[in-house]
C-alpha cells in the first residue's frame, strides 16, 4: 500500500487534495500532508517541504510527492513551470510530481450541481444548485462563487463543507469540466 506526501497552500486546500486523493487511490496506506501556508509559499518553501518528507523517507516509506497549488490569475503553465524550476538540480528519494488548479481548486468543486445540492439538502437546505453553464475554471474567482452560491443556501463554506463536496463530487465531471484536475489525477494513479 503506497503511502504519498502531499504539499499545498491551505487547510481547506489540503483537506480537499487528500479528499480527492484517496477516492483516486483508494490503496493509499498513508498522505503525510505539508501545509504551506498560502500559494505563493508553496513555491518559495518547496524545498524545505520536500526535504522535511525526505527525512520521512528516512525512517520510513514514502512513495511519492504531490505539489499542489493554484494559479490565481497567473498562466497555469507558468506556474508549472516555477515549482520544476524550484526543485531543478535537486534529487529526492522519490518521485515529485505537480498540478496546478486553474484559478482555484474550488472550480473543482463547482462543477457537481448534484454534489452541492446534496450538501445543501444535508444542512437542512432544500436548494437545488443550476449545473455550471462552462468550465467553472473560466470563473475569475471560483472560491467567491463557491462561496456565494453556498450562502444562498445560508451554509457557510467551511473545511468541513468543502470536505464534504470533495466527498460527493463526480470525479468524471471535474476531469470532463477543468482540464487543470487531468495532471492532479495523473500523478496520483502514476505510482
Amino acid at each position: 500500500m503506497p503511502v504519498f506526501g502531499l504539499i499545498g497552500a491551505g487547510n481547506y486546500d489540503l483537506a480537499v487534495l487528500e479528499t480527492l486523493l484517496r477516492r483516486l487511490r483508494p490503496d493509499l496506506e498513508k498522505v503525510v500532508v505539508r501545509r504551506c501556508g498560502n500559494d505563493y509559499r508553496v513555491t518559495t518553501t518547496l524545498t524545505a517541504r520536500l526535504q522535511e518528507l525526505s527525512k520521512l523517507r528516512a525512517v520510513g516509506r514514502l512513495d511519492k510527492a504531490i505539489v499542489v497549488k493554484d494559479s490565481h490569475r497567473a498562466a497555469p503553465g507558468r506556474e508549472l513551470e516555477k515549482l520544476r524550476e524550484a526543485i531543478e538540480g535537486r534529487d529526492y528519494p522519490f518521485p515529485v510530481e505537480f498540478a496546478v488548479a486553474v484559478r482555484a481548486l474550488e472550480s473543482w468543486l463547482l462543477v457537481d450541481d448534484g454534489a452541492l445540492s446534496t450538501v445543501a439538502g444535508e444542512r437542512g437546505a432544500q436548494r437545488q444548485f443550476p449545473a455550471p453553464d462552462r468550465s467553472p475554471e473560466q470563473f475569475p474567482n471560483p472560491k467567491g462563487r463557491l462561496s456565494e452560491l453556498l450562502a444562498e443556501a445560508q451554509i457557510p463554506y467551511t473545511e468541513a463543507v468543502a470536505i464534504r463536496i470533495a466527498e460527493l463530487v463526480s470525479l468524471e465531471r471535474i476531469e470532463a469540466l477543468c482540464p487543470s484536475f487531468t495532471l492532479f489525477k495523473r500523478a496520483a494513479e502514476h505510482c
